[in-house]
């Protein structure tokens, strides 16, 4: 599909074609997979098909069980294809917040499992051959504020002293020698930063799966669970009906009201990402001096990655509600290019999409048990290439009554609020608020 924007001022007046497909869907051939029978009877019935339930299958299927996948769109149609492909350690909860609410002890258990999950996806991908595109070039973490450089540099201490992690804290004049812009007072530079293809790492998986003799059903709507005796009754679109033994939701920021006990527990926020088109190899060099990708310590935050063709992957959150145009984004995320890169002002645009974040209250994330045989999995707040992996691996066992399965993770309460019943009626509130707290604070 294309879609054409006037643009504005800082533009020049121009009419601009992009796709509003994310760019990743072009650089794989999607499998076929065809969708098997629903028998009367199943195992496991695991909602949902990204990195979570593809892993979580994997696990499940090594047991013998008879693992069926359900999906609403096509396999792989949420945010496990239209992220960035940014893998790290950490949670969207800082670290030093951690060690703030939890004291040393447990905020030094709660990171370290961050840190298995950036281990264990990187041992995967080599172990499992999985061509990817995998590199560690870092990742920038840029200051917005002259007092978030402050903050910064306690986040450093703390992940150098506790868990041995090289970074390198960046003043604003050092800033210059790694990258050409004046919009930063710095920053903090993390060496375990990855990237990959999200597209070309989720179809290795999922051929994993098929492979292990996973079930997949592609256009296959969840509508309701309900108890029935020590079973399951999972009713499907098309009027279709199976008995699972144990259920695992894993919709991630794709949850629906068909689990309100989920949906009150969790905040889906939209993310935006534009791709250009190349840009000329003297800029580049000239704009960047290293590969590393970098997001800042915005609310609103932008986050950037520069492909090896020389096009630039830019992303943020220019709204909280469903429904904005994505037009509009668009020209937001141009606006913010050109203040990052003024001597991009005028760069063209090929792919623009939007995806969905899924965010909990006290952005970490969460798995466990809602009652006897219903298991979930989600709350990646946008930390969730690794994290969805290596939870969903830990689901899996923590379904199977495994100790494998156990972590400190579960001793943490998945809060929900009186005033989040269905949709997050107060979002547009929390970003005013969020847009002030950025230009004020």
């Amino acid at each position: 599909m294309a879609v054409f924007i006037r643009r504005k001022n800082p533009f020049r007046t121009t009419i601009l074609p992009f796709k509003t497909t994310p760019y990743w869907w072009e650089t794989v051939e999607p499998l076929k997979v065809e969708n098997k029978e629903i028998p009367n009877q199943i195992d496991v019935a695991i909602i949902g098909s990204g990195y979570t339930g593809l892993w979580a299958s994997i696990i499940l299927k090594e047991q013998g069980l008879n693992v069926h996948v359900f999906e609403a769109k096509e396999l792989g149609y949420g945010a496990s294809t239209r992220n960035a492909g940014f893998v790290g350690s950490g949670y969207k909860l800082g670290v030093s917040k951690l060690f703030q609410i939890f004291g040393k002890d447990k905020a030094v258990e709660l990171f370290n499992i961050s840190l298995k999950a950036r281990e264990d996806i990187e041992e995967t991908i080599r172990k499992e051959n999985i061509d990817c595109g995998f590199v560690v070039p870092g990742h920038f973490v840029a200051a917005w504020k002259p007092m978030h450089l402050a903050n910064l540099e306690k986040t450093a201490d703390l992940l150098e002293n506790y868990f041995s992690l090289k970074t390198r804290l960046l003043d604003k004049s050092s800033l210059s020698a790694w990258m050409e812009t004046a919009l930063y007072h710095g920053g903090l530079f993390l060496a375990d930063g990855a990237l990959l293809n999200p597209a070309r790492y989720y179809q290795g998986v999922l051929t994993l799966a098929i492979n292990k003799g996973v079930y997949f059903h592609q256009h296959t709507e969840v509508q309701s669970i309900e108890q029935k005796g020590r079973k399951f009754e999972v009713t499907l679109s098309g009027k279709k009906r199976t008995l699972a033994r144990e259920v695992l939701i894993a919709t991630n920021g794709y949850t629906n009201s068909s689990f309100p006990e989920i949906q009150r527990r969790i905040i889906p926020l939209p993310s935006t990402i534009v791709l250009t088109e190349p840009i000329d190899r003297n800029l580049l060099e000239r704009l960047v001096h290293t590969k590393f990708a970098v997001y800042d310590t915005k609310n609103f935050l932008y986050y950037f990655r520069f492909l090896e063709d020389g096009k630039l992957l830019f992303g943020g959150r220019t709204h909280l509600s469903f429904g904005s145009s994505i037009t509009e984004a668009a020209k937001e995320l141009l606006r913010s290019i050109s203040m990052v890169f003024p001597a991009l002002q005028g760069i063209k645009i090929r792919n623009v999409w939007e995806g969905k974040v899924c965010f909990t209250f006290d952005q970490l994330p969460h798995y466990g048990r809602l009652t006897n045989g219903i298991h979930y999995c989600l709350g990646y707040c946008g930390h969730g290439v690794a994290l969805a992996s290596y939870l969903g691996k830990l689901t899996a066992y923590y379904l199977l009554n495994d100790p494998r399965g156990q972590s400190p993770l579960l001793t943490l309460p998945f809060k929900k609020e009186f005033f989040c019943k269905t949709h997050p009626w107060f979002l547009p509130l929390i970003g005013l608020w969020y847009r002030l707290k950025d230009t004020l604070f």
